[in-house]
């Protein structure tokens, strides 16, 4: 399966969710003048195919949402006309909670959660699609940690959304698999999206600006999924992030300097294709193993450095960070098609080309996506 087929099979994935919660919904209009009680009696009724659709207006809830049943939809008026707010809120860790199957959230924004944005667990074939998610007034460390937060889920699209104040990732996946996240804006975060241990993960058209990191692809040991593997990262414009890094101390993202584009962190299979990187003070890409983060020690299993990345087709000079750790098994594992100013960690820039850098790394060939309907 060669990766426009990929990309077919994530166009057909969110095709299926439409017509799956369109075929057999109930429509349910929320009462805009008793909005929080009846949005919580509808979400506890609730049943397989519903679609509850949101009223424009600022609506203030002071409790977590919880989404658990089968090919629900929540639907607003738009991600600027339905507002939910939880500058009040009370009870819960995040303002949503996701755990379920062909799960549709779209056309509203979240502001002010006391925790976490939209938190998805266990979960398959959900789609978000035109939020914005808005985690605080400014940059703070008191923010919610995360925007947009699917962990040990599959096929999860996000998409035409906006994440904006976190204090580790804007958008966030966590031990997942064939992840689709395209054309959304994710700026003003710690980190504006952060793939970890994650598999098959397709970064298409997005925006990531005014961040202390773009964007964050790391491995960690002692995880569900041994390695972050398969990232395609393409046609995405990350520039200007340079933000002053607000994470809580000790958080794995606390320990990055500010203006870094894209980081890679004992990965493999990473391929960068077309992406404009521009205006990162420290460095366009990080690339450096495990080490680079002062961890604990890991076991043996864990491949602590970097394998396999590819840099194809940059818009001008890319400035690349590297540890330039080699391995006998990869002792190229660094592939540049284009000018890069490559600085090793301790040595002096040097401008190396494709010519010096040339190797037959390519694309993915074969990736394995499950049908929608599993």
């Amino acid at each position: 399966m060669k990766i426009h087929q990929l990309i077919i099979h994530f166009i057909a994935f969110t095709i299926s969710i439409g017509q799956a919660t369109s075929l057999y919904a109930k429509e349910h209009k929320v009462d805009k003048n008793n909005f929080s009680a009846h949005l919580y009696e509808l979400l506890d009724r609730a049943e397989n195919g519903d679609m509850i659709v949101l009223p424009p207006g600022n609506f203030f809830l002071d409790r977590e949402l919880r989404v658990s049943t089968k090919g629900l939809t929540i639907t607003g008026a738009g991600p600027r006309e339905t507002i939910l707010d939880f500058s009040n809120q009370k009870q819960g860790a995040q303002a949503l909670f996701v755990r379920g199957w062909n799960i549709t959230l779209k056309n509203f924004a979240i502001a002010h959660p006391g925790g976490d944005g939209v938190v998805i667990r266990n979960s398959s074939k959900v789609l978000i699609s035109n939020l914005r998610i808005n985690m605080g007034e400014a940059p703070d460390s008191s923010n919610g940690g995360y925007g947009i937060y699917p962990v040990s889920s599959r096929h999860i699209t996000i998409e035409n959304t906006e994440v904006s104040g976190a204090s580790d990732a804007g958008i966030y996946i966590g031990q997942s698999i064939y992840t689709s996240i395209q054309n959304n804006h994710s700026h003003h975060n710690v980190t504006g999206i952060n793939a970890e241990n994650s598999q098959h993960v397709y970064i298409k058209n997005n925006r990531l600006q005014n961040n202390t990191v773009g964007a964050l692809i790391v491995s960690l040991p002692d995880m569900l999924y041994p390695k972050s593997d398969n990232i395609i990262f393409e046609d995405n414009i990350i520039d200007d992030n340079n933000l002053k890094n607000f994470a809580l101390e000790g958080n794995v993202v606390s320990q990055f300097s500010p203006g870094i584009g894209i980081a890679l962190i004992a990965t493999s299979n990473v391929f960068i294709d077309s992406t404009v990187l521009s205006k990162n003070d420290n460095a366009d890409i990080l690339i450096a193993g495990y080490h680079f983060l002062n961890r604990p020690p890991y076991g043996a299993a864990f491949t602590p450095w970097v394998k396999s990345t590819s840099i194809s087709n940059p818009f001008g000079a890319v400035n690349i960070l590297w540890d330039g750790e080699t391995t006998e098994e990869d002792p190229l594992p660094l592939c540049v098609s284009g000018e890069a100013v490559i600085s090793t960690l301790g040595q002096d820039k040097k401008v190396i080309t494709s010519n010096k850098l040339h190797c037959s790394l390519s694309k993915p060939e074969q990736i394995e996506v499950m049908s929608p309907d599993v």
